[in-house]
């Protein structure tokens, strides 16, 4: 049985958020080089570096006897894939 690929397990995840009330948010990361008008940019799709791969609310609910929101952050990670240590340490500084 093949490994799932960490897009298939994000959108498992981002599906049961959102059958649970919750409003997910994929957050896309990384950066691409592109050409614009004759120049190379480079492009980052996020600003905020190690940010986790969804960004998630669960509203208050009137049940709830303190009546908070819960803001999660979560990152996915496929089985057995591999994170450098340099993007790992941005991952855990941005988590703490």
């Amino acid at each position: 049985m093949r490994k799932p690929l960490e897009k298939e397990i994000q959108h498992l995840v981002m599906d049961w958020l959102f059958s649970q009330g919750a409003l997910p948010i994929r957050v896309n990361s990384g950066a691409v080089l592109a050409d614009y008008k004759g120049n190379k940019r480079f492009f980052r799709f996020t600003s905020e570096t190690g940010c986790t791969d969804i960004l998630c609310c669960f509203p208050a609910k009137e049940n709830n006897p303190i009546n908070v929101a819960y803001f999660v952050a979560i990152e996915i990670k496929r089985p057995g894939g591999r994170t450098s240590a340099e993007r790992r340490a941005y991952q855990e500084a941005f988590a703490a």
